[in-house]
């Protein structure tokens, strides 16, 4: 009770950050609690902000990647698992989505709130004059950071069309995903001036690199993949809050199913038993006499927390690594790259490698490693491997939010 009165109250403090400002996105009811704004512009109250940006970002990312993941190959809906009940994960799962689906918007609010909060306080920093230079430098850093994850989202996940990705910002024009992806660099780099450590600034050197992978900018993915995450680094994580409790255990874990895995992860870990150190499954037996399985990555421990979901990893920035070798854009040995990763779960080693063909390929690698992180439906894009043709590879900008906003009619 008392983590849930604390979460709310950061909620309702950071709500004073929109005081006159216009809308974040059309379809979202107006705020009914603000703080007033002189209360928040005051650098006692920095860290107690920065906080409730990090709370919005979890409940962001919470709803959106297991909507993703949803619609890519790696999960799926049947209703011959107990309790599998939305029509709406349906939709996801076929990419028959329509523009008034409840778990799309439950995705796409939430996320723009989140990317308001962040360019928000930034104009609320630059009014506060800091006694402490290092709690300043934090929370531009903070700022420009989450920010910046915040337009990656909309550059991987949304689009205006089934094949056109890319969203909008503050009910503005349609900026398509390469455009966004820009933006979202644009915001780590300056993060990077204000990185207040070498973990920090390797951090965000990765997250500019997938922005430029997912681009298909292979040299400046390089350039900044090299001096991203090594071994031993701490993930970036959406950390479990009462506000966000991590819907891939309760829709599609150990409290209820309506999304299984693919048959094909049993199918890695029979093959190598040791994957099943980083692709945890357990069995739930359906209404047709079939198994299923769902994903046991994310779960309550001992302690009463849910594991939280890494966005950004040190193993991520090695398969980035490797993959641009093969590519050619840098030098390296992909094979070794990759059984560091394998190594660090105590997954068994590979002799060779390949791009997207034949296996052990770096597809393959990704889609076990990146397993339930919102991964699979960009892979599937950009390696043109989606298995769906003709039907949804984004998640659509919701349909309140084209009613509402004259520069999508």
């Amino acid at each position: 009770m008392k983590r849930k009165y604390i979460s709310l109250l950061l909620l309702f403090a950071i709500a004073g950050l929109f005081i006159s400002c216009e809308d974040y996105v059309s379809n979202v009811d107006p705020l009914v609690d603000a703080v007033e704004d002189e209360v928040l512009t005051r650098e006692s109250e920095v860290p107690f902000l920065i906080t409730g940006i990090q709370d919005e970002f979890a409940l962001a990312t919470d709803d959106l990647f297991i909507a993703a993941d949803g619609l890519s190959d790696q999960l799926f809906f049947t209703r011959n698992v107990p309790n599998a009940t939305y029509p709406t994960y349906e939709q996801i799962d076929i990419g028959e989505i329509l523009l008034d689906n409840n778990s799309i918007d439950n995705a796409f609010n939430p996320l723009q709130r989140f990317r308001k909060y962040a360019d928000t306080l930034v104009a609320r920093l630059d009014k506060i004059s800091f006694e402490d230079t290092g709690l300043q430098k934090e929370a531009y850093f903070n700022s420009y950071l989450y920010g910046g994850i915040a337009r990656y989202y909309l550059a991987t996940y949304f689009g205006l069309t089934e094949t056109q990705g890319g969203g909008v910002i503050n009910v503005g024009p349609f900026i398509p995903s390469n455009q966004m992806y820009d933006l979202a660099v644009e915001r780590f780099k300056t993060a990077l001036t204000y990185a207040p450590g070498n973990y920090e600034t390797r951090l965000v050197n990765s997250l500019i690199a997938r922005c430029y992978l997912f681009k298909g900018d292979y040299a400046n993915a390089a350039a900044y993949a090299q001096q991203g995450l090594i071994n031993g680094d701490s993930p970036l994580e959406a950390k479990y809050s009462t506000l966000s409790d991590n819907n891939y255990r309760v829709q599609a874990g150990e409290l209820r199913s309506q999304f299984v895995v693919d048959f094909r992860f049993l199918d890695y870990i029979n093959q190598d038993p040791t994957e099943a150190n980083r692709i945890p499954l357990k069995p739930r037996n359906g209404g047709d006499g079939v198994t299923y399985y769902y994903q046991h990555k994310y779960k309550l421990d001992v302690t009463g927390l849910v594991s939280s979901i890494p966005i950004m990893t040190w193993q991520e920035n090695n398969l980035m690594k490797a993959e641009l070798v093969l590519r050619g854009a840098m030098s390296g040995d992909a094979v070794a790259l990759v059984n560091e990763v394998r190594e660090s779960h105590s997954v068994s080693t590979i002799a060779t490698i390949s791009l997207d063909s034949s296996s052990p390929s770096i597809v393959e690698e990704r889609d076990k490693e990146l397993f339930c992180q919102g991964m699979r439906l960009p892979d599937q894009r950009r390696f043109n491997i989606f298995h769906m043709p003709g039907k949804w590879q984004y998640l659509p900008i919701t349909e309140n939010e084209r009613v509402r906003n004259p520069n999508l009619q």
